[in-house]
């Protein structure tokens, strides 16, 4: 079986070359049907908009989304100042002052997308678990988990808002004694650039954890490498990504037909619980 590890020596090359080539929000063009939103007042601002300031912004940026709807639902009208200061953020990190519908919009179109798996198999656990992702900034991060059992993740400004960004690096530094690694030389990948990424390497061997706490704090982990689940592991599956319920609670990855493991339930040892569950085995054997 492939493994899903790079190499040490890599695996901090692997994710500047990722970071190169992560895409930029795109510059939406100035709304055609302006006139019926002159007057309005801009959501993050609360500047009323004319028909030269109007432009469109993604409710939620191309880069964060690996599943999106087409047409006017994926989007709103705001001032051209505050379309190009948002940049990558999340509408969470944004001061909204007319919010309208569009955090309900944000929170549809984010749960109608790509999830990373859950540890649970059931619909209502595995809703309740989304929702708790979906309700955190968004922010997109890629990794790389060496042979040793460390792991490299960086983000750069394309990934997300800056205190969305600097909430996770406290995470991470507190419970997982993370490094900054040394910037390198700029990553050229024809006209993409990487040199503002950002890079940090968690100590060994706690990789695979770290990465699950990014993803339970809302982060969309994009691998730097191939990465293939291990079948005695389900901490391995950091890099799947499902579209519905049904992937969810069958557990399967479709691009692969690989059946993605299940975590080992954590039981708890209180004597009541432990006769509870030697009754249930009885009653299973019956």
């Amino acid at each position: 079986m492939i493994d899903h590890a790079v190499t040490p020596l890599d695996d901090v090359t692997a994710v500047r070359f990722a970071l190169a080539t992560l895409p930029d929000v795109p510059r939406l063009k100035p709304a055609a049907d302006a006139t019926r939103f002159v007057g309005h007042a801009c959501p993050m601002c609360g500047v009323a908009l004319t028909a030269t300031s109007i432009r469109w912004a993604w409710v939620v940026p191309l880069v964060h989304a690996a599943a999106r709807a087409t047409g006017q639902a994926d989007r709103f009208a705001c001032c051209a100042d505050c379309a190009v200061k948002r940049g990558a953020a999340d509408l969470l990190e944004c001061s909204l002052k007319h919010t309208g519908d569009l955090l309900e919009r944000r929170r549809v179109l984010l749960q109608a997308g790509a999830h990373h798996p859950t540890r649970w198999r059931d619909r209502p656990r595995i809703t309740a678990a989304l929702a708790a992702r979906v309700d955190q900034p968004r922010v997109t991060l890629v990794a790389a988990v060496s042979l040793d059992g460390g792991a490299v993740v960086g983000w750069s400004e394309r990934s997300g808002g800056a205190m969305a960004l600097g909430a996770l690096v406290h995470r991470l530094r507190s419970a997982y004694r993370i490094e900054r690694i040394a910037d390198g030389d700029p990553v050229m990948i024809g006209r993409a650039r990487a040199d503002d990424a950002v890079l940090y390497r968690v100590p060994a061997p706690l990789g695979l954890d770290a990465l699950w706490t990014l993803i339970d704090a809302g982060a969309l982990l994009r691998p730097a490498v191939s990465v293939v689940p291990q079948a005695d592991d389900w901490r391995t599956s950091w890099a799947v990504l499902w579209h519905s319920m049904r992937q969810h609670r069958d557990r399967l990855d479709m691009a692969t037909l690989f059946p993605v493991p299940v975590p080992t339930p954590a039981y708890s040892d209180k004597p009541s619980a432990m006769r509870m569950r030697a009754a249930r085995a009885a009653d299973a054997v019956r």
